[in-house]
């Protein structure tokens, strides 16, 4: 379930707990509500400058949900080194969970498994180089290296993954 709280489950809701013989599964009554299928989510990036990456996240079916803004893109598996916090993570697939984030006191989506990076969230700010610190900011274009408008998209887009089962992002560079 991508929404986790302190404790592991749906937030405040009273689970069920199930023993099935020495495992014992929690499920939260919230999960009924929940959509079968997962959730897939598509950053592409459409313009690598030296200090920012800039993007855009669309759902499976191509809805713009945000532009985003990360840190330098580097290619790391061509050899090049990561500077900490100043680069942008490797093009991949990866599972998103919405938990909560000790840094920003509230739910925040968090992308799991990205080798090499630790603690990469969606959240909200402006510039990639004070902002950022690795993660992938999201909000409206503003211009080059900045975005706007992100702290009310980052709500929309955390709420909207916060009613889905599973969620997956694949983080890719706009072909060209």
């Amino acid at each position: 379930m991508p929404f986790v709280d302190r404790k592991g489950i749906g937030r405040g809701i009273a689970p069920t707990v199930a023993s099935l013989g020495e495992k014992i599964v929690v499920i939260s009554h919230r999960e009924k509500f929940l959509k079968t299928k997962f959730m897939e989510l598509i950053l592409t990036r459409t313009t690598r400058r030296r200090g920012y990456t800039e993007g855009v996240l669309t759902d499976e079916n191509g809805k713009h949900l945000a532009d985003t803004l990360e840190p330098q893109w580097r290619a790391l598996d061509k050899g090049e080194k990561k500077v900490a916090g100043k680069t942008a993570i490797p093009e991949g697939t990866y599972d998103v969970v919405v938990t909560m984030s000790p840094r920003f006191g509230t739910y925040l989506p968090l992308l799991v498994g990205v080798r090499g990076f630790e603690g990469i969230r969606m959240h909200a700010g402006n510039n990639a180089e004070y902002d950022s610190r690795g993660c992938i900011l999201l909000g409206e274009r503003n211009g080059p290296g900045m975005i706007i408008n992100s702290r009310v998209t980052v709500r929309r887009v955390t709420e909207m993954m916060m009613r889905e089962k599973k969620i997956r992002i694949t983080i890719k560079l706009k072909e060209q």
